[in-house]
């Protein structure tokens, strides 16, 4: 019992070395030569250390974990360190003496060079990393090749032979198997570390380089936002020092005159709400005086314990801007220098056809007249919508909201759509579910996105079709629904509905005209009276009828003018949003 207690006692002096083995392993993986000169300096000192604990089973016979010494150090240390921990301990064997001396010194010998053949099939034929099955091949090693090779070389009685090995054998294998499961999980657990540093120093270095800077926001137990990550290059974009950023949220607010941080704030809150990204654009006070646009987009995701985490990035758009700018005030100055000619022209046009003139010319000129007139009101209206579009870009389009009606000027909708298409003999219902209902609106603009929508129902509809405009209260809102018996609108093209210029035929083969305006237009308006503007799927097809729904709080506002803002960071979604 004494000889298994001190082979156990011998076995745990070699696990009590895998954190030092450990050390070096990790630190001098890449060094060949100097990794395994110092894990065999390593395993040699824990090999004499076991030795001296040996067990003499008879006079000059000693048994003690040596072999899996050997075979560690061959297993993690490579050839380097077993060429040196075997021959020593072959050496330190043959000095102890006795009639097992030298069958002791062959069997280090012998295990050592199994244990390096073993280790160069694993890495240099296989090319694979230390893993559990590479610990049960060299575990197998200790347990088995000492046993094989004392059995030819010792001449030790046979009771004697078993004895020994019943307690070498065992304790190698043992010893070798659980020291290496250790080392194997700790350099697994170094090698992730290093990979994940790895990983970060790339990622680190591709944000410290990238034309953009990143961030990342959380909120404090109270509530408020903070920067946890801000990259170097928000000092060149935004002229701020990231830990000036990470010490105070507010900082921000000096990139700009407006209150920057209290408009994130709000974006994070209403992001956080519908779990969405969330986008903003404003113009910076560079320190240089020249204009400098910025653009903020971050996405949303959650920690393990549920909070919120917003990862997003700043970039510089000035570029665009002023591109945009450049455009948007050409297009305004050819669009104004074609509309007086163009007024002119439907003016005459309409005197000659509502005069007496028109009576007296043959029915061939009248009608090429006819047509010129048709043609220019649909010029004035094409240059009117791109007008009103470059209002809303610039954000000069005012907003004179009052409390209205609602139903008042939904009927003089209706009764002036009923003159758009009189040939195809459609028919107008009205559903009002929300008598007397009320609004904060421009009387002007509501009339302007109500006769868009009309127009689009009464184009896209059969002859003889239905065109249903409904009134209702939602959920405390006013609720305005126009729908048709068109073809529909193709789910594919839902996302970009509202988008200017955005028709879901090719220009080349559409058979109805229009510009792509009036929904984008419409948008705009709706959004700045409060309201929401989306698009419902009716009847579950791949082409849906289409449900334009415009709401207002019935709530006063206390403003009562508001100049529509320019779309600063606009994303748009199919959902309905709630106001």
């Amino acid at each position: 019992m004494q000889n298994i207690v001190t082979m156990v006692e011998g076995g745990s002096v070699v696990l009590l070395s895998v954190l030092a083995a450990s050390t070096i392993h990790g630190r001098f993986s890449d060094r060949f030569w100097l990794g395994g000169l110092l894990l065999g300096a390593l395993f040699t000192l824990i090999g004499v250390l076991v030795m001296e604990n040996a067990v003499e089973v008879v006079p000059g016979i000693r048994t003690d974990p040596r072999g899996a010494v050997v075979v560690l150090s061959a297993a993690f240390g490579g050839p380097v360190a077993v060429a040196i921990t075997a021959p020593c301990l072959a050496l330190l064997r043959l000095a102890y003496g006795g009639v097992g001396a030298a069958p002791g010194a062959m069997y280090i010998l012998g295990v050592g060079l199994a244990a390096g053949l073993a280790w160069y099939w694993w890495f240099r034929v296989r090319k694979e990393r230390p893993n559990v099955r590479y610990v049960l091949i060299q575990a197998t090693v200790a347990g088995t090749v000492p046993t094989l090779i004392l059995l030819m070389a010792s001449s030790a009685p046979w009771a004697v032979f078993l004895t020994a090995n019943g307690l070498l054998a065992p304790t190698n294998f043992a010893a070798t198997l659980l020291m290496g499961f250790m080392l194997v999980r700790d350099l697994d657990r170094a090698h992730a570390i290093r990979a994940r540093e790895d990983t970060q120093a790339q990622i680190d270095a591709m944000s410290e380089h990238a034309p953009v800077a990143l961030f990342q926001i959380v909120r404090d137990e109270d509530g408020a936002p903070r920067f946890t990550h801000v990259s170097k290059a928000a000092q060149k974009i935004i002229e701020l020092r990231p830990r000036d950023l990470l010490e105070d949220f507010r900082r921000i607010d000096t990139i700009a005159d407006g209150p920057v941080a209290e408009v994130i704030d709000d974006k994070l809150r209403v992001s956080e709400a519908g779990f969405n990204a969330w986008s903003y654009e404003l113009e910076c006070t560079a320190s240089s005086g020249n204009e400098t646009w910025i653009y903020i987009h971050a996405g949303i995701r959650r920690d393990r314990n549920g909070r919120c985490i917003w990862d997003g990035s700043i970039v510089v758009i000035t570029g665009r801007k002023i591109s945009e700018k450049l455009k948007d005030e050409f297009i305004s100055t050819v669009s104004h220098e074609l509309r007086t000619p163009l007024t002119s022209i439907r003016g005459s046009l309409g005197l000659v056809l509502g005069g007496g003139a028109a009576a007296q010319l043959p029915a061939n000129v009248s009608g090429l007249l006819d047509i010129a007139n048709r043609n220019a009101e649909r010029l004035v209206l094409l240059i009117n919508d791109i007008l009103d579009v470059q209002k809303i870009r610039s954000g000069r389009m005012s907003m004179a909201m009052e409390r209205q009606q609602i139903r008042s000027h939904v009927e003089d909708a209706l009764a002036l759509a009923a003159n758009y298409a009189p040939e195809k003999n459609l028919v107008f219902t009205l559903e009002d579910h929300a008598p007397a209902g009320e609004g904060r609106v421009d009387p002007g603009r509501l009339g302007q996105v109500l006769a868009n929508l009309l127009s689009n129902a009464i184009k896209f509809s059969p002859e003889e079709g239905t065109v249903r405009l409904s009134i209702r209260h939602v959920d405390g809102k006013l609720r305005i629904s126009v729908a048709d018996e068109g073809p529909g609108i193709p789910v594919e093209f839902a996302d970009r509905i509202f988008e200017p210029f955005s028709q879901h035929e090719k220009s080349n083969t559409r058979s109805i005209g229009g510009t792509g305006l009036g929904l984008n237009i419409s948008q705009a308006l709706i959004e700045a009276m409060d309201g929401t503007i989306w698009f419902e799927s009716v009847g579950g097809t791949g082409r849906p009828s289409m449900s334009i729904c415009p709401r207002w709080r019935r709530k006063s506002r206390s403003m009562p003018r508001r100049t529509l803002p320019p779309p600063i960071g606009a994303c748009w979604s199919a959902a309905t949003i709630a106001i």
